[in-house]
């Protein structure tokens, strides 16, 4: 594995963002047309046959690009609260270092991506159905933030060698993500 971390490349990152897309759209398709939710179900079936297909249709392409946005939106705020840590350490930020970075960004992000939404496609190939529970969400968000922050430590370890910075970073993620991952829960108490 450190092996692997030392020498993570840009066709490890294709790669791993070709297989990351995949699986969404492979879970998105599951989702949409042999798995959808049951009020999702319905309300196609009020709409009729033609524009039920095209309401599919639509959902299928914005969840797509709702994808490739939430990808890189998710790795360049990554990078700046990284581009901040480093101006608090004072430490010199060169081309090289940058790139290992938002490469590891990429590839941690892309990573446990796959994993939630593997997850997501067995749940449903077991259950028969898609899955709206909030405890399987938040466990399956709880297993992506556990992957996320050990592909970052393992990255800023042996990758960009400034485990340091990684620490500040991974610390950040985690919270900012359980948060994230968390609020249903506090939705449901809210006045």
């Amino acid at each position: 594995m450190k092996k692997w971390f030392n020498n993570a490349s840009v066709s490890d990152t294709r790669m791993f963002m070709i297989i990351m897309a995949l699986t969404s759209l492979l879970t998105l398709f599951f989702s949409l047309f042999l798995f959808p939710d049951p009020k999702v179900h319905e309300a196609l079936g009020k709409v009729g046959s033609n524009g039920g297909a095209m309401i599919a249709v639509i959902g299928s392409i914005s969840g797509a690009i709702g994808i490739v946005i939430g990808l890189f939106v998710t790795v360049y705020l990554q990078f700046l609260l990284y581009y901040i840590v480093m101006s608090i350490k004072k430490r010199t930020m060169t081309k090289e270092i940058n790139q290992l970075a938002k490469r590891s960004f990429y590839i941690s992000t892309a990573i446990s991506l796959i994993v939630s939404q593997l997850i997501n496609i067995i749940a449903m190939l077991i259950e028969q159905h898609q899955i709206v529970d909030t405890t399987f969400t938040i466990v399956v968000t709880v297993i992506q933030i556990l992957v996320t922050i050990g592909l970052l430590y393992g990255f800023f370890k042996y990758l960009v060698k400034d485990l340091q910075v990684g620490y500040w970073i991974i610390t950040v993620v985690f919270v900012v993500q359980l948060v994230i991952a968390l609020m249903p829960i506090f939705s449901k108490y809210s006045l």
